[in-house]
Formats: C-alpha cells, structure tokens, sequence
C-alpha cells in the first residue's frame, strides 16, 4: 500500500531530515550500529585499562571513559551521518558528560556507562527496526536484550528473594515428608498453588452448568461422582482439602468415612436452600434467571474445611422459553463448582470424558493429540522455555506499562472485587457461523469473539457516559499448552494479554474485526509464542510465594476482562445412566480486580457465551445482561455482513 513521502522540509530534533531514499538510509544506519557492536564482541581495547596495573584507579577510570566516548562518537556519527542529521554525536555526548557525573568513579561505575551506552545502542537498533525493517525476530531480540539490562540492577535481590522462599519451601517439604510418610499433607504444586489463595468475591472456583434431558435422581449422581473421586485417573485430587502450613498453601488428604456424598452434592431451590429431598416431586420449576441466582448466591464464597468442590443440583428446569409448569417437565440441570488448583477446564473435558460420561466421546480437538504431524522433542520444548524465561523482563515491563492498566487503576471504578457476581449466557451460536464469519472475513474464530466482546463492552460505556481514554483494552486470554500428556486433571495453561478496539466511535463491527485482526498480526506469532511462554512462569513464580503476598502483587495489574474458548465434546453425551445432556456452560473465576469474564464451552455444533460480572465495575444487574445482548448483536452485524441473517440456534 503506497504511503504518502515525507516532506522535504521534514525536521527531526537534531536537524534537517533528508527524505530521500529513506529505506536505504536507515537500514545503512543499522547496518552501521550493528558493525560498532560487532566492535564491541571482537577484541575491543575499551576495558584494557583495567588489565594494565600501570593505570591509577581513577586514571583507568578516565581512560576508559575516553574510550567510551570516542566509540560513542563513532557508533553514532558514522550511523546519523547517513541520514544527514547534525549534532547527534554532540547531544549523545552531553547525556554522557551527565552520566560521568553521575557514576561514581569507580569499575561499577565505567560499567554502569558501557551498560548505558550498550543498551542505547540497542534502543536505537529497536527504534529503526520498529519504523522501517519492522522484523519480527529482529524485534523480539532487541525488546528481550533492552528489557533485561534495565531490569538487572534488581535481578540479585530478586535472585535472593526468591532463593530463600525455595529454601523455606524445601525445608517444610522435608518437614511434611518425615512427618506424613503416608502422604496426608503435602505442599502444592507452584501451578496449582497460583490459584490457592482466596478472599471473599475473589474465589478460584469454577462454575460448569449441564442441562440433562430426563428425570432427576440425585442418588445416581452422587454414586456417579463418588466412582468420579475415587478413580485412578483422579488420582485422589478431589479427596483433599486446602490448608496452609507456615503461610504456604498444602494439601491434607480427608478421611474416607468424612467423604459423605450428601454433604458435596445436595439439591437446592431458588434462594439457594438445600431441599428435602423426599419432597422433590413437589418442588417450583427453575427457569434461567432462577439458576443464575443460585449460581450468583454460592459464588462468592470460598470452600472452606472441606475437599473444594460441589455440585449442586436443580431437579426441576426449563429454558425461559420452555414447558410451562403445568407441562411436565423433562430436564434437570447440575452446577459443578471445582476449584481452580484441583483442575483447569481442558482437565474438566477430560474427566467428563472418561469418568463422568456414561461412554467417552469424540472431542471437537481433542487436547492429547499432538496438534501437528509430531510432538516437539525434549531438546526443543526446553529451549522455548528457556527463551520464554529470558522473555520474562520484556513481558513484565509491557503488562506493567498498558495504558489501559493505568486507566482502570485510576480513572474507572474497580479497584477490587466486592461481588455480588451477575451471571448470564448468550443464546446458542452455530459453530458453521462463527466458521463462515471467520472465512469469509480472513480472519480467526477468536479474533470474532474477541471483538465482539470488545465492541460489547464499548456499548456499555458510551450508554453508560463513560470516558475511554485509550483505543484498546487487554484481555487476560488462557491458552492451554496442548497436547496434554494424558486425561489426567492438572492444571497446564499460560496466558497472553491480547488487544481489543474499544475507543473507536465510528467503526463498524466488521471494521473493529479487521482492526483487532492486524493488531494481533502486528503482535506476530513470534512475539504470541514468547509472551505465552514467559506468561507460564507468572502462575509458577507466584505458586511458590506464601499466600499472604498473592494479592498484593496480583493487583498491580489492572484487567478488565477475560475471554476463554475450550473445545468440548463434538457429538452428544450421555451421564448418569442415560440422561442426556443438552446444553453445556462454564463460567471463569474472576479475582482480584478482573471485573468481567466469558467462558465459552463449546458442544457439538453450538456454543454459548457464558458471561460474568463483578458489582464493583458493574453496579446494575441488568448491566450483565445488556453486556451479553450487545455480544450477540456484534456476531449479528458480522454475520449480516457475510449475508448470513440466522447464526443463533433456535431454542
């Protein structure tokens, strides 16, 4: 696509810009600076002071900071010479003169200069990489180097920060070993131990809803789960309890006589009230609004003193458009509530998969099968997280440095969850509309929901009267690291902070796709890869730390929401001796400062979009309801846009 020249009186802030030939200028200018660094790694003389014991301390000090100044002017006169800018070498040379008097007159301090110096001249590789080469690796190896020299002044006291936590964690190991030889209690692992820490209206419980078509018996479901727990493929994971042992999350394993049935799967009304169950026959008909409240009543509160998961049971429900309670009435529906640090919601299909289910199914993607034609070797699965781990300072520094963060921290409400939590799904989408869309725009099954819900959300401030002062918002996205290595619950994910449109006022929902699609192309899959990568380490790291220092450092970063896509079964699913399940929905914990999550679980050829919303950004409880209705009115207008009036199921 052409572009419009420069003009030619174009000035930059050192002097007169040449406009002509800009391409070739700029790369002969990095070519320039990469030729000096290459001066720098082969035989430079510029620390040979230090080697020769004739130089005085402070005289090895001046003559290596003449050295630096002569490379100095060398790197950048020969470099903006190219492009015919004057005085840089004067201007740089003055920032050094302000280093000099800075640095103490010491070795740590010709090295903090040569670091300086190091690092400006990678910012200046970045910067003209960014505005004319625009390589990806290129960038991506610039952004890692700077990042990590700016963050090295911290990296010792880090380094033993962390070293005495892993010491203090050995040690209670050991403790927990010699004392429990049989296992009883024992620490978390740093994945699972992530979401150990919990608060009121910050739970890490998961919430799954499954609508069976036939008669309810709450005795098959609590035999089906207790055959669930006790399975080899569970692995004892749902048979323990959450305790904390000098501040660092563990696990106790329960007795089995305490393991009662009755007390983990128990049938409730409309308030939330456990029923007598002998009086099922008698009981009110719950439609969609009543399960959402029951949902929205057992949310907020953590699972305490006892393994942490429920099911709660409806015995008696119907769509909104459904039977009418003089009908009789064929479904039934089941609220799991599975914390976090037991399984992720890959594990949950797993289980459902082959346990939970009647007989397996087929998976839409099924997440132990490699991806590609092989799984990556040792050696390469290694070398990803190692370049993941170099990746962390770059990663860290963007998620600290998101406008959008700022503005969540200090111009909108949300501070920090207060709950109550509002709860709704989106009618049932078609799984061929959101294809079609996906085709016919060029673009990606995700990048429709993500901009969807960004253009949803967008609705809601402008009739809100809300101010947004930045063009996109970053949206925490879980990625599962598949393939699995089997069905066994774990918890194996990472996340990348992906941007959507939100700020642009007279874009159409098609034009905010294509907006959000260049945006991720412009992020790169080289960039996605890394980013998902170092990502892995935040759970890591944080699941070491001892829980009261949870939610001090989560709350530094500001989201406003999540949006979670996990494959499901492809083909209907029969549990608890022949009933059928109909509809699937799964709704993501949201802690901390997280004020709106959607979850999507998708079900043979449908899925819905299951939304979330804490009181402290959203004060209404219609305001859920309204973000959901203008998440469907986006896929309308996209699917209108390919000629496609219908993407819905018709309930």
């Amino acid at each position: 696509m052409a572009t419009d020249p420069l003009p030619q009186d174009f000035s930059s802030p050192w002097g007169p810009f040449d406009s002509e030939n800009v391409q070739e200028q700029i790369v002969s200018t990095l070519s320039h600076i990469l030729q000096n660094i290459s001066f720098l790694y082969n035989g430079s003389s510029l620390l040979n002071p230090l080697l020769d014991l004739s130089y005085s301390t402070s005289a090895a000090q001046e003559a290596i900071y003449d050295n630096m100044k002569n490379l100095t002017f060398n790197i950048f006169s020969d470099a903006f010479s190219t492009t015919g800018v004057d005085g840089s070498s004067s201007f740089l040379l003055k920032n050094l003169e302000t280093a000099q008097v800075i640095s103490t007159i010491s070795y740590f301090g010709v090295l903090v200069q040569y670091l300086a110096a190091f690092v400006t001249t990678l910012v200046g590789g970045w910067i003209l990489n960014r505005v004319t080469l625009k390589n990806e690796i290129i960038t991506d190896i610039l952004e890692t180097v700077i990042s990590f020299f700016i963050v090295l002044p911290a990296l010792p006291a880090i380094a033993v920060f962390l070293l005495g936590i892993l010491v203090v964690r050995t040690l209670i190991m050991i403790y927990l070993r010699v004392t429990y030889p049989d296992g009883k209690i024992s620490m978390l692992n740093p994945v699972d131990g992530f979401w150990a820490f919990e608060d009121f209206a910050s739970c890490s419980t998961c919430l799954g809803l499954y609508i069976i078509e036939g008669n309810c018996d709450i005795e098959k479901i609590r035999a089906r789960q207790k055959k669930t727990i006790e399975s080899d493929l569970v692995g004892g994971k749902m048979t323990r309890k959450l305790i904390t042992v000098l501040g660092f999350s563990c696990w106790e394993t329960i007795p089995p006589e305490e393991l009662d049935m009755r007390k983990y799967v128990r049938s409730v009304n409309s308030r939330g009230e456990e029923i007598d169950e002998q009086k099922v026959q008698s009981l009110e008909v719950m439609r969609e609004k009543d399960v959402f409240q029951v949902m929205r009543i057992i949310q907020d509160k953590p699972i305490e003193n006892k393994a942490p998961w429920e099911i709660v049971v409806i015995p008696k429900f119907t769509y909104d458009k459904g039977e009418s309670s003089g009908e009789q009435i064929k479904h039934y529906a089941v609220i799991y509530r599975i914390h976090h640090s037991i399984m992720d919601g890959i594990s949950t299909a797993n289980v459902l998969h082959s346990v939970m289910a009647d007989k397996p199914f087929e998976f839409s993607l099924d997440p132990i099968k490699p991806l590609g034609r092989r799984r990556a070797s040792t050696f390469e699965t290694g070398l990803l997280y190692f370049l993941g781990l170099l990746s962390m300072p770059r990663v860290t520094i963007r998620n600290l440095l998101m406008v959008d963060n700022y503005q969540n921290k200090y111009c909108l409400p949300g501070h920090q969850l207060t709950g109550p939590k509002t709860l709704s799904w989106s009618r049932p989408i078609k799984m061929d509309a959101l294809k079609a869309i996906k085709t016919s725009t060029e673009t990606s099954i995700y990048t429709v929901l993500l901009s969807s819900l960004g253009g949803a959300v967008r609705q809601f401030y402008v009739k809100n009267g809300i101010k947004i002062d930045c063009e996109n918002y970053h949206v925490m996205t879980p990625i599962a690291l598949l393939p699995y290595p089997d069905r066994k619950p774990r918890n194996r994910f990472t996340g990348v902070l992906m941007p959507t449109n939100v700020e642009e006022k007279n874009l159409s929902p098609v034009e905010r796709l294509h907006k959000n699609f260049n945006n991720l192309k412009a992020l790169g899959s080289s960039s996605a890869t890394f980013l998902a990568v170092a990502n892995w380490y935040f759970p890591v790291v944080m699941g070491i730390l001892p829980l009261f220092l949870h939610k001090p450092i989560s709350l530094l970063i500001h989201l406003k929401m999540s949006l979670s896509n996990v494959p499901g079964p492809a083909e209907d699913v029969f549990i608890y001796e022949g009933g059928k399940i109909v509809d699937i929905g799964i709704w993501l914990p949201i802690k901390y400062s997280l004020g709106l999550g959607m979850g999507l679980f998708s079900y043979k050829d449908k899925v819905r979009a299951c939304v979330v919303g804490d009181k402290a950004y959203y004060q209404n409880d219609t305001d859920i309801e309204f973000l959901t209705s203008a998440f469907e009115n986006e896929l309308t207008l996209l699917g209108r846009s390919i000629g496609m009036e219908d993407i819905f199921v018709s309930e």
